[in-house]
């Protein structure tokens, strides 16, 4: 509950921030490049503790179980 207060409170820029890291790492893994790995942990690298809680609240909702 207390991540669909958050959630509703901050909707237009997390759900821009969601649908944008998604498309990156869908980007990523789906180009093929031989160094698609190392794409993958240079994003994770930029990603803060803070954003990592909400991701993971994020993918637990009904909205982010693609992720």
């Amino acid at each position: 509950m207390a991540y669909q207060a958050i959630y509703h409170i901050g909707r237009t820029d997390l759900g821009l921030y969601f649908r944008s890291l998604y498309s990156v790492f869908r980007f990523v893994d789906e180009s093929k490049h031989q160094d698609s790995d190392k794409f993958g942990v240079v994003v994770r690298s930029l990603i803060s503790d803070y954003e990592l809680v909400l991701i993971f609240y994020n993918c637990l909702s009904e909205k982010g179980g693609g992720f």
